[in-house]
C-alpha cells in the first residue's frame, strides 16, 4: 500500500492549515486509525497517510482517544506545523504530534513539550518526558542535513521511509549515505531534494489500467505515460485514493 514520503507530507501540512481556527468536535479510534472530527468532516490519522475526509458509517472508541478527548475536544486548533518528520496540530495548551516517520505515533504534550500520554510507548514517548522530534533529513537546515548524510542508514530505510517513489534521488542518498562527501555532493543532494519538494503543485491519481496505483502533489517522470485524474487539493487525490483501495 502507499505510505506518504517526506515530500508530500510538507504539502499535506500546508493544506491542512484549512483547518486552523476550527474546533476539535470529536475524537475516535479503532487500531492505528485516529479520527479528528472538525466541521463535519475528519482528519484521518493512520500509518499510510494524514487527511481530511468523510465521516464513515461506524465509528469505535479506545482509551488512548478518552485521554485525548479530555485535553482537547471542544477547542479551537490554533497553529499547525511542519515538524520536518511529523505533523503538530497546535491546541489550546496543548500539542498533539502526528507521527508518519520513522515510526507511526500520536503523542499529546503540553505546551512546553511535556508527553502527557502516546498513543504507542517506546522509550523516547514515554509519559513524563520531554518529547524530542526523531532525526530524519532536515532539508530546511544544511547543517543538519549534512550531519543526517554522515550517518550509516541502511539503504532501504532511505528509500522506504523518506523518498519512496523518489527512487533516483533516494538511490544517490543511500549510496553517499556514511561515506565522506565533498562539499559539492553534499550540495547538489540537497538542492535536488529542495527542487523535488518546490515542485509546482498538481495534485492526481495515477491509473495503471483501470487501478488506482498512486496518489501525487506534482508530476513525476516515471509515471509520465500513465492515465491521470486531477484534483483541485492534494487531500483531495489522497481522499479519492484511499478510499478506493481500502474499501
Amino acid at each position: 500500500m502507499k505510505r506518504i514520503t517526506v515530500p508530500e507530507l510538507r504539502h499535506i501540512a500546508d493544506e491542512l492549515r484549512s483547518i486552523k481556527d476550527r474546533k476539535i468536535e470529536n475524537i475516535y479510534q479503532t487500531d492505528d486509525e485516529i479520527r479528528f472530527v472538525i466541521d463535519g468532516k475528519e482528519l484521518l490519522f493512520f500509518p499510510s497517510s494524514l487527511h481530511l475526509t468523510k465521516p464513515p458509517k461506524k465509528r469505535d472508541i479506545t482509551s488512548f482517544a478518552l485521554i485525548l478527548r479530555k485535553y482537547i475536544r471542544n477547542k479551537l486548533i490554533s497553529g499547525i506545523n511542519s515538524k520536518n518528520l511529523a505533523v503538530e496540530l497546535v491546541i489550546n495548551s496543548n500539542k498533539v504530534v502526528l507521527e508518519l516517520f520513522p515510526r507511526f505515533n500520536c503523542i499529546l504534550c503540553d505546551n512546553s513539550y511535556k508527553i502527557i500520554m502516546p498513543m504507542k510507548f517506546y522509550k523516547e514517548t514515554r509519559p513524563g518526558e520531554i518529547y524530542v522530534p526523531p532525526d530524519g533529513p532536515d532539508f530546511k537546515n544544511k547543517e543538519r542535513f549534512r550531519k543526517f548524510l554522515s550517518k550509516k542508514y541502511p539503504t532501504a530505510i532511505l528509500i522506504k521511509d523518506y523518498f519512496g517513489k523518489y527512487v533516483k534521488i533516494s538511490k544517490e542518498i543511500a549510496e553517499k549515505s556514511g561515506k565522506q562527501l565533498k562539499e559539492n555532493e553534499r550540495e547538489k543532494i540537497l538542492q535536488d531534494i529542495r527542487s523535488l519538494i518546490a515542485r509546482k503543485k498538481n495534485p492526481q491519481v495515477i491509473y495503471r489500467g483501470r487501478k488506482p496505483t498512486d496518489a501525487l502533489p506534482f508530476d513525476v517522470g516515471a509515471y509520465k505515460n500513465l492515465r491521470k485524474k486531477y484534483f483541485d487539493t492534494f487531500n483531495e487525490a489522497l481522499d479519492f485514493f484511499f478510499g478506493k483501495i481500502r474499501k
